[in-house]
């Protein structure tokens, strides 16, 4: 293979590596009947954020495409947790980003509102709004069709409904004077009422608007008449219009005047607590709604939902325009329905749809991918606060950020405590007791595993256990955060065994020493170079049966370095370079050329699947070849495996898939199986091994893979016919 062909391949394996990380350590894989939900195959993982709250994560192949969303479950009628309404706090109308918004008010989890206005750094939501009973709205919501449904709160049910609201003003208890909107601030084209709800005073407004006039109302009469930046009274409201509208109107007010702000609907207004709105429903009474199934259209979408007994929040993003296809409002319906709703509302989606949480024991994070690339700024959030106080610790977690122990090599433990409501209580690493129930012993605050195979420890912490595995691994190599050492140097070190598999090295694990010694020295992962050395040497960095030597370049002149040994590299255990004709009662299976459909047969204890990923993917090309692939590693018995497709999957144009294809192959490598991934693409032959998986390319015109099956082993080999 060329070079240049060898370091894209490179760029291209370490891009797809960072992908994945950050989910690769907790899917779990479960294949679901596609004639039940839609679903061809499915990874999902729940995570509990509170007491009986719990956040869902799917990626779901489907007939349609690869569908990626997330689900938060909360009861509405636990005591600890408050669902309420999010806006700025630094300034009502400001948009604000998801996760800004839930911080503010120290959030648990949410998801972006209702719809608003693009242009321009404020806006209003356009349905109906409750913060904390008091509301935000206009005369014109749903006054000749249902087009904005909202949900409604209060302290002893909720419900969905279209809010027909009247809003005016009173004068001296029967003039009426046209005030069609409440806390709303546009451009002042209306008046508007303003309560100490969502205004303390009017200086945001003035500043961005300019000159606006105010009646101020307390305890229903009129205290001020002015232009004058005002106080929100508590007692009382405002009443704001622009210059024109008070002019022409002017004669109708007086200081001392009863005035009275009347706001009525179809609804109980005195009884919400908080409210929010979407578009029209979606799912009512547990069926699908005309207006859905009227919109397929495939988009990102945000939905709010509640259970038959209405004490159940159901919150859902999909993601869309991206790897993930997103949903049309009836498949949107229908997978609300799937997660327990029985009434639901479509919120606004696009680039807005997002759903950020505060998982336990970390901050703040974005759950989803939003299809503009980032967050964008929303008007208003529906979510849910934890104010449970801490309590008593209910059970452990143990942080594992590595599927694999190195043998030989101390390995830490970062242990959490928690509560019922999933509080973080901080302990000393001394408080927990580690035990190695197989394969290993433990240490101070971790593990070292003495042989390969699967670890099995336990952690307690008085009557409280919890159990985890590790595959232990003999490291081959030590791979370095950097390439060379040019003076004081963070360092951190990955280790690979001979499967392709890697750890995350703690540097406190390692033996490290500088040649020459005077050169410098390292601690708690930095080298603390000798500055008045002009020299050049290595640092040797030893892991059990591993080394590594990095070069150290003090001489700002001269880059030479005379004696600098090669570092030990990992080798594929399975492959053979050159290999003889096969002797008496070996078999060698020989795969080239091209793939077309899917197929799969079994011969000499070898299953082949063929798969056909023309279109730079599988869903792309045929996502019932996921179904087809299930079912035979399912029901096959061989321990070996060759799947033989048209492109890499390291080039599949949509990394979503490739993780959800490599997660599920790695399941087979833990469960004893020898798999083999075999492309036909390009001019070059290569092959790479990663989580014990080997992914070979052959030539596209004159590859040849070659499986030698022994009576005691298998090899490989990739070279030209």
């Amino acid at each position: 293979m060329h070079i240049r062909g060898v370091r894209a391949l490179k760029k291209l394996i370490i891009r797809s590596i960072a992908a994945i990380l950050a989910v690769v350590m907790i899917a779990q894989i479960h294949i679901i009947e596609a004639e039940a939900t839609g679903a061809i195959h499915e990874e999902r993982q729940a995570i509990r954020l509170a007491h009986d709250t719990f956040l869902h994560e799917v990626i779901r192949v489907t007939s349609g495409g690869l569908l990626s969303f997330s689900v938060l479950d909360i009861p509405l009628n636990d005591p600890y947790l408050q669902v309420g309404v999010f806006n700025s706090q630094i300034e009502y109308g400001l948009k604000q980003p998801l996760t800004t918004l839930l911080n503010q008010q120290g959030a648990l989890a949410g998801v972006n509102g209702d719809f608003f206005g693009l242009a321009g750094r404020h806006s209003v939501s356009l349905g109906f709004e409750a913060v904390g009973g008091h509301l935000s709205v206009h005369n014109d919501l749903n006054s000749s069709n249902n087009e904005s449904a909202s949900l409604i709160l209060t302290d002893h049910y909720a419900l969905f409904d279209y809010v027909r609201p009247e809003i005016y003003l009173t004068l001296n208890g029967s003039a009426i004077f046209d005030v069609s909107m409440a806390n709303m601030v546009t451009n002042l084209a209306f008046p508007t009422f303003l309560t100490h709800g969502y205004f303390t005073d009017t200086s945001c407004i003035d500043e961005r608007l300019g000159l606006s006039y105010k009646l101020v109302v307390e305890n229903n009469f009129i205290t001020s008449i002015t232009h004058h930046t005002m106080q929100v009274p508590e007692d009382g409201f405002i009443v704001l219009m622009n210059p024109t509208i008070f002019a022409n109107n002017s004669h109708l007010f007086y200081v001392g005047q009863v005035a009275q702000m009347n706001v009525s609907a179809n609804i109980d207004i005195n009884a919400v607590n908080a409210a929010i709105s979407g578009s029209y429903r979606i799912l009512h009474h547990g069926e699908v709604t005309a207006a859905a199934n009227r919109n397929r259209a495939r988009h990102p979408r945000t939905l709010m939902g509640l259970n038959a007994a209405n004490n159940r929040l159901i919150l859902m993003t999909i993601d869309g325009r991206g790897a993930s296809v997103g949903a049309g409002l009836h498949e949107a319906a229908e997978l609300m329905r799937e997660f327990g709703a029985y009434h639901a509302v479509n919120l606004d989606g696009g680039g807005s749809a997002s759903m950020a949480a505060r998982l336990p024991g970390a901050n703040m994070s974005l759950l989803n991918t939003p299809s503009e690339g980032a967050q964008r700024a929303i008007i208003n959030a529906l979510g849910v606060i934890n104010n449970a106080p801490v309590g008593v610790i209910t059970h452990l977690e143990i942080i594992n950020p590595n599927r694999y122990a190195p043998i030989g090599i101390a390995q830490s433990l970062e242990i959490r405590a928690f509560d019922a409501y999933m509080n973080l209580i901080e302990l000393p690493a001394e408080a927990f007791e580690i035990s190695v129930l197989y394969n290993g012993r433990a240490t101070e605050n971790g593990f070292i595993a003495h042989h390969g195979g699967w670890v099995y420890l336990q952690v307690r912490l008085g009557d409280i256990t919890e159990a985890v595995r590790y595959r232990a691994i003999e490291i081959a190599e030590i791979i370095p955060s950097v390439a060379n050492i040019r003076g004081d140097t963070r360092l951190n070190f990955i280790g690979r065994d001979n499967e392709g598999r890697s750890v995350q090295l703690a540097a406190e694990s390692l033996l490290f020493q500088a040649n020459l010694p005077h050169l410098g020295e390292v601690e708690d992962n930095l080298f603390a170079a000798n500055y008045e050395s002009r020299e050049n040497g290595w640092l040797t960095v030893a892991a059990h049966n591993a080394r590594a030597f990095i070069p150290i370049l003090l001489n700002p002149y001269n880059d030479d370095i005379y004696g600098l040994p090669a570092s030990d590299l990992a080798s594929d255990a399975l492959r053979r370079f050159g290999m003889e004709a096969a002797a008496y009662n070996e078999l060698d299976l020989l795969f080239y050329g091209e793939v077309e459909g899917y197929q799969s047969f079994y011969q000499h204890g070898v299953l082949t699947v063929q798969m056909d990923s023309a279109q730079s993917g599988l869903v792309a090309q045929n996502p019932l070849q996921w179904g087809s692939l299930n079912f035979d590693l399912r029901f096959s018995e061989a321990e070996t495996i060759v799947i033989r497709m048209n492109h890499m999957p390291l080039q599949f144009s949509n990394t979503v898939e490739f993780g959800l294809f490599h997660r599920l192959l790695r399941e087979q490598v833990e469960a004893g199986r020898n798999i083999f991934v075999v492309s036909t693409s390009g001019e070059n032959s290569f092959a790479y091994t990663w989580d014990g998986i080997r992914y070979v390319n052959i030539a596209q015109y004159y590859g040849l893979f070659t499986l030698r099956l022994t009576p005691s082993a298998i090899y490989y080999e990739v070279g030209e016919r």
